[in-house]
């Protein structure tokens, strides 16, 4: 049974989280029984015969070796099965572990009584000074008793004998069999069962508890349900008592007593949320206005820094070999504990001057590569227009070489010669509004898939103009004109195609394949493939109801594919405006297409 205690006191304060007052109060009235019944070692009929008068707390005279004033409970027991006409006292003292205190647990369960009772909140000082009017209040109402309610008298002497406590201490704990010594001369306090009994087990029999030093202020303490009457009532009562000389006597101790029972309320409340944090879902604390209050979570901060440095045992013995040093200690670390602070401060406005100088630093190169972004994209805007008007002075050249060309020929047919002039036949500015045959239907040669441009290759179409004599007459050739190295655009390829003076469409209608009989193999492939694109787009935009819109629809398709002239001939066989031929196996150039296709 006394390794289940942890069980039964767990389960008790379990069950008092219920949905109502009535509930919480019932059963926190369980577990205070549970607690002073085995911490006193009493038995059950001692609490339900008990009144509330018949409490008396008092500390103990601080030994050298304690670290803390020992808090005493004081409950007279003026009749019970032993008593045999005498007085019998139940007593304890605060528990090192606030989960097992009898003194909290009384003090829990009368705050919350008081909270729905509110018997004392009409009270007068005239009502306080009369003891009749409260001196009968019981402790405890609707208790039953039966052998089941000895269960605390009986751990309380398991606990104590399995702690190795001496018979005749646990005896005089017990009250048992008083000796004429206990009947008259005794104070029937054995303060080393009553330690032990608190969770002090050591031998050197030194009390420190820590809890008990951090005391709540003036408003938090008035501010509980207790606490609302109490202190007005012990100020009143201590006047009447000084206004008559005396008396009263009776009243200030049960008042004293409970004004400290409602400081121990505050410290155990705070202290058990420390050591069992997950206690705080408890009906008590969530619907008494006092313990959700800003003015107790800063006093749980206090309690919880209290308890997380304790004074230990150890300490305390060498405390009592150098008095002094625990407070020199507790000094230092408060120093420590400053300067600390100090040091949290100092690391948080560095941090905080790092990340101002950190985004200050980035703003001032994010505005730099702003910048820098600009004045490129205007340099690429000047290399446009510079290449824009290379390729109009390569037009204005070649108006001028026809001319001149034209002229000869005018000169030479007044002389008589014999010439054969090249049909002339240009194609319109736009696409749709020449009404020759669509020389994209002519065929091709259907070179090799690639795509070679030297490094010599100039920026923009380079046209050149020959001119020979054959039998004494002047001949024209055919003109050199080369490929752009890199169309940025559809709108160039098409430039390049439909130029009315020097277009391919033009060179092919006058001279066939000879104007460009001495490209290279990869020149020849390049022309291959863009009068393929350019075949693809008259289909495309013709397959459109609005032409303008298909156009600019394929331009932001070159534009945001960045693709080349192999990728265009990829994209429109994909979209099915090419026949893409079969062959035996699948070559690189194809295996290279479909990945084109597939981006």
């Amino acid at each position: 049974m006394v390794g289940h205690y942890n069980d039964i006191e767990d389960m008790l304060w379990t069950d008092s989280s219920g949905r109502s007052w009535r509930q919480t109060v019932a059963n926190l009235r369980h577990r205070y029984c549970l607690l002073f019944l085995t911490s006193g070692i009493l038995r059950c009929e001692s609490l339900t015969k008990a009144d509330l008068s018949d409490h008396l707390s008092f500390y103990l005279p601080q030994r050298d070796q304690d670290i803390h004033p020992m808090l005493l409970l004081i409950m007279q027991i003026p009749e019970g099965k032993v008593n045999n006409g005498r007085t019998l006292f139940g007593r304890a003292t605060r528990h090192k572990l606030p989960q097992f205190c009898p003194v909290g647990a009384l003090a829990m369960y009368l705050q919350c009584r008081f909270h729905v009772t509110r018997e004392f909140n009409n009270f007068t000082i005239e009502d306080w000074c009369t003891n009749s009017r409260w001196i009968d209040i019981k402790l405890l109402l609707g208790l039953p008793t039966n052998n089941l309610c000895h269960l605390g008298r009986k751990l309380g002497t398991k606990t104590l004998e399995l702690l190795e406590e001496e018979s005749e201490s646990i005896r005089r704990m017990g009250q048992w069999n008083p000796s004429v010594f206990d009947n008259y001369y005794s104070t029937k306090l054995p303060i080393g069962s009553i330690r032990k009994l608190a969770g002090y087990v050591s031998k050197s029999n030194i009390y420190y508890n820590t809890r008990t030093t951090v005391n709540p202020n003036d408003a938090l303490l008035r501010s509980t349900p207790m606490g609302s009457f109490v202190y007005t009532a012990l100020d009143g009562v201590l006047e009447q008592a000084q206004i008559h000389r005396g008396g009263y006597d009776t009243a200030i101790h049960f008042l004293r007593c409970l004004a400290e029972l409602n400081k121990v309320f505050l410290q155990d409340a705070a202290a058990l949320l420390c050591v069992k944090e997950e206690r705080s879902n408890h009906f008590m604390y969530q619907n008494l206005a006092v313990l959700e209050s800003q003015a107790f979570y800063d006093f749980k901060g206090q309690m919880a820094s209290a308890i997380r440095h304790e004074v230990s045992p150890l300490d305390a013995t060498v405390e009592s070999v150098l008095p002094g040093v625990l407070e020199i200690q507790q000094t230092t670390h408060s120093m420590v504990e400053q300067l600390g602070g100090k040091v949290d401060r100092f690391h948080e406005a560095v941090h905080e001057a790092v990340h101002e100088a950190t985004r200050s630093i980035s703003e001032d190169v994010t505005r730099k590569l702003q910048g820098l972004c600009n004045h490129l994209k205007r340099c690429l805007d000047d290399k446009q227009m510079e290449g824009n008007r290379r390729r109009k002075l390569a037009h204005c050249f070649t108006s001028i070489g026809q001319l001149l060309n034209m002229s000869e020929l005018d000169d030479a047919e007044s002389d008589g010669d014999t010439r054969h002039e090249p049909e002339r036949t240009f194609a319109g500015n736009n696409l749709f509004e020449s009404n020759e045959q669509d020389p994209s239907t002519e065929p091709f040669e259907s070179e090799e898939q690639g795509l070679s441009t030297g490094p010599n290759a100039t920026s923009a179409t380079t046209v050149a103009i020959s001119r020979t004599r054959v039998s004494g007459c002047s001949t024209v050739t055919s003109p050199e004109k080369r490929l752009a190295p890199k169309y940025h655009s559809l709108k160039e390829i098409l430039d390049d195609w439909q130029d009315p003076n020097n277009g391919f469409l033009v060179l092919d209608k006058k001279y066939g394949r000879n104007w460009r009989k001495d490209w290279s193999d990869s020149q020849k492939t390049s022309f291959s493939r863009l009068s393929r694109i350019y075949s693809a787009v008259v289909k495309y935009i013709e397959s459109k109801p609005d032409h303008n819109e298909a156009l600019e629809e394929l331009e932001d398709v070159f534009k945001k594919k960045r693709l080349s002239v192999r990728g265009m001939v990829c994209f429109f066989q994909a979209e099915g405006y090419l026949h893409v031929q079969k062959s035996r196996g699948r070559t690189k150039q194809q295996q290279s297409a479909d990945d084109a296709i597939e981006v």
